[in-house]
């Protein structure tokens, strides 16, 4: 089976700190502090999808109607890495 790293981290040009992100469908999500939060919130994001009926177009004849709101929502406002860096 093929599988692919769907975390990466970039530089943020003002603070000079690395910051992660996870890449999906819909886009890149973040940023995180660290790669272990980008990783843990692509899992909830797959299962979000999942649990949603969402195939990511894989199936858009069965696609659950709903099921792109429910992506839609957690990339707004579960996924938003907040990141209050010190």
């Amino acid at each position: 089976m093929f599988t692919a790293d769907r975390t990466f981290s970039l530089q943020n040009k003002k603070t000079g700190l690395q910051e992660w992100y996870f890449q999906a469908r819909e886009g890149n999500v973040g940023p995180y502090r660290t790669k272990k939060q980008a990783e843990e919130m692509l899992k909830k994001f797959i299962d979000t999808c999942i649990a949603a009926g969402a195939t990511g177009g894989r199936d858009s004849e069965n696609e659950n109607p709903r099921a792109g709101l429910q992506v839609k929502h957690f990339i707004d406002y579960e996924a938003k890495g907040d990141i209050n860096w010190i």
